[in-house]
This record gives C-alpha cells, sequence and structure tokens, in this order.
C-alpha cells in the first residue's frame, strides 16, 4: 500500500503527449461511438478510476480518460483531457464532437416522466400528505391506476407506499414524519409490472410537529392523566407544585484531571527554578512584601532603626572611653609654674618682681581638683596643649 501510494504521489499528474483514446467497453455515453473512431489528444490530467464509476475510455497509459456514475438521483461526468484547442485541437475539427458532447450532456441531466400526473405532499399536524391528479391530454379522469410512492425519511429508510382513488382521478397516500428534515417520494406510475412513468417530488419538516400546535392539548393531557393513574395539575400551582414535591438533592462529579494537570504544568517551571537558582531569605521576604504590595496594596511597617543606631553608636562610645582610660598613665605630669606668668610686668603693678611672682598662685593639681569623667576629651587637648608649649621653651 505504501509502495503504491509512493508511486502515485511521485507520478506526474500532467501528461502532454499525444495519444489516441482506447475504447475499453460500450456505454450508453458512447452510444454511435466505436473504437478506432476518436482523434488524437495532446494531453490529460492522470486520475485513478472510481470504485463505482463505469470508465469506458482510457488513455494509452491505463489512466481514465472519460468516467460516468450515479449520485443519489443524479449523474455525473468526468472527461480528463481538454475540451479547447490546447490538448483538444483535433477535437475542435472532428465531425462528431458536437453529437459526442450532446450525448453526455444528455445523459447527465435528470430524466422526469411525468406522464399525466400532477402530483404534491403536504405536512400536516405530523403526517405526509401525498396528493394525485391524473388527467389525460383530453381533460378526462383516469381511473383505476396502480400508483406507488417510494419515501425515504431524513435517516436514509425507504417506506413503500400504494397510493389509493378517493375520487375520480384523485389519488391519496399519508406516511409518517417523525424525524425533522427532508422527506423525499418518488412517485412511479405502474403498468403490467412495468414502469410506465415516474416523478419524484418531496418535503420538508423544520421543526418537530409538537411545536405546530400554539395552545395546549388538554384533552390529551387529561387523557394521558386517566390512562396513567395520574391527575391534571392547575396552571397556577395553588394546590401543588409538583417542582418542590418529593425533591432529593443530588450531585454530579466533577473531572478534577484537567485542571489538576493545568496547575501542574504551571508550577513545573517554578519547581524548576526554585532547584537551580538559589536565594536566600531575606531576598524571598523582599520579593513576598513587593507582591502583597502589588496585590493588596500591603505595607510592612518600619522597626525603629534610628533609635537601634543612636543607642549602638553610644555603646562605642563608652567602649572607646574605657579602652582609653585603661591605657592612659595613672598621675599626669604637672605643668609648669612660669607656663601661667606674664612675660612682661605690668607698669601699673606697684610691686616688685617678688610681689608678682608671689601673686601667681599656683594652678591646682589634678589630686586636688580632679576632673570629671565626662571632661577626658577636654583634658587630653590641654594636656597637648602643655606638651607644644614645653617644647617651645
Amino acid at each position: 500500500m505504501f509502495l503504491k501510494e509512493t508511486a502515485v504521489i511521485l507520478k506526474t499528474a500532467i501528461y502532454e503527449e499525444p495519444f489516441v483514446p482506447q475504447q475499453r467497453s460500450g456505454s450508453e455515453v458512447l452510444s454511435g461511438f466505436g473504437p478506432g473512431s476518436y482523434p488524437q489528444l495532446l494531453g490529460y490530467v492522470a486520475t485513478s478510476e472510481k470504485a463505482r464509476a463505469e470508465t469506458p475510455l482510457l488513455t494509452t497509459q491505463g489512466d481514465p480518460l472519460l468516467a460516468h456514475w450515479q449520485y443519489g438521483l443524479g449523474r455525473a461526468v468526468a472527461f480528463t483531457s481538454d475540451a479547447k484547442a490546447k490538448w483538444g485541437s483535433n477535437w475542435i475539427g472532428w465531425g462528431d464532437y458536437q453529437t459526442f458532447w450532446s450525448q453526455i450532456a444528455n445523459w447527465s441531466l435528470r430524466r422526469v416522466e411525468t406522464g399525466d400526473l400532477s402530483a404534491d405532499v403536504a405536512i400536516e399536524q405530523g403526517r405526509g400528505i401525498i396528493s394525485v391528479e391524473a388527467i389525460d391530454t383530453d381533460g378526462n379522469f383516469r381511473n383505476f391506476l396502480d400508483l406507488q410512492a417510494v419515501v425515504v425519511n431524513p435517516k436514509g429508510e425507504r417506506e413503500l407506499l400504494p397510493l389509493t382513488q378517493t375520487a375520480a382521478g384523485r389519488y391519496e397516500a399519508e406516511f409518517e414524519t417523525r424525524e425533522t428534515g427532508s422527506y423525499l417520494v418518488h412517485l412511479r406510475e405502474m403498468e403490467q409490472g412495468e414502469l410506465r412513468a415516474s416523478q419524484v417530488i418531496g418535503a420538508n419538516l423544520d421543526h418537530s410537529p409538537e411545536f405546530a400546535e400554539s395552545r395546549p392539548n388538554l384533552a390529551r393531557l387529561e387523557r394521558l392523566a386517566e390512562v396513567g393513574g395520574g391527575r391534571l395539575l392547575s396552571r397556577d400551582f395553588g394546590a401543588d407544585n409538583p417542582f418542590e414535591h418529593d425533591r432529593r438533592e443530588t450531585f454530579q462529579p466533577v473531572d478534577l484531571w484537567e485542571w489538576l494537570l493545568k496547575f501542574a504544568v504551571l508550577l513545573f517551571p517554578v519547581d524548576v527554578g526554585v532547584r537551580r537558582i538559589q536565594i536566600d531569605r531575606e531576598e524571598w521576604s523582599r520579593w513576598m512584601v513587593g507582591l502583597m504590595r502589588v496585590l493588596i496594596f500591603w505595607r510592612r511597617k518600619e522597626s525603629p532603626k534610628r533609635e537601634e543606631s543612636l543607642a549602638s553608636l553610644l555603646a562605642k562610645r563608652d567602649e572607646a572611653r574605657q579602652t582609653f582610660r585603661r591605657e592612659q598613665p595613672s598621675a599626669p605630669t604637672e605643668p609648669a609654674p612660669e607656663l601661667f606668668q606674664p612675660s612682661q610686668p605690668t607698669s601699673g603693678d606697684p610691686a616688685g618682681p617678688g610681689a608678682s611672682a608671689a601673686a601667681v598662685a599656683e594652678p591646682p593639681t589634678t589630686e586636688d581638683n580632679p576632673e570629671p569623667e565626662g571632661d577626658s576629651t577636654t583634658s587630653r587637648l590641654l594636656a597637648a596643649k602643655r606638651k607644644a608649649l614645653r617644647k617651645k621653651k
């Protein structure tokens, strides 16, 4: 099978080489034509034979040239070459060219032999009614005819119905119309067991017959209630509401596999990302805060960082002070007395040099007036200043 399909696909679909049509068998389409009576053609389109089609003409390659078949009540014809000057230039000047195509066209047309019958189909109250009037060419009624009707319903089921004469030249028959769709009726006039005339008619049912009634059929409802042992309820449901009587809770299972599958597909890239990307806790918390801020406009309460920073600075300062005190010597050096004496005596001072020396008070030592702990920075600055003055001297 695969080799055959491959050969068909690789095969060239268009052949443009001269050939003479070969008649394989006789056919109604080719009535009056025989083998060797066809002129040369210059090309064709390669096709394959249809299963239920008749193929009377072939090419020299064995491909179909002319095929015809029955399709339902219609007929179809296929000619794989050309009827114009490109491939059929020799056929245009052929003497039987017009006869050939006329026979093909006449065969493909539907044959309707109505005879003297005038038929009609109508659908009323769920039933189809076939009405036929038989009048000859002189205007006289034709009575006691053998009329048959083949009814094809929308499902394709066939039903043979004989028509009964109900009046002079009038015949009728009925059939069920339970299905919505098209109904096809093939009317036939039989004479001594042979078909004398035929006609194809039809009707279409667009909706169910129950929708044709615009009002409720109370008589039918009462009959159904009587047969079934029930009762007919009033329309206002005052006494008894059937929609609230003996109701039970029911449940219907729902397939969740489709939703779970979609959820698993969405979680798969997240799982791969979590396994492949290392994210610390602080990064996760920052992302969660940002997500919550976008979704629910949530803001996290900020902790008092300023107070914690100030407390840590004060603790660092106290630690530095204690370290400095441990490294500082126990007794500071006393400053020289000349550091606080004026360089020249003033003119308004009545006393001599001795009095000025006596007037200068001795600076207090650290032992008599110890400095508070909070002025350690000031003490260091004074010590540095005294040291610088001693170096100058």
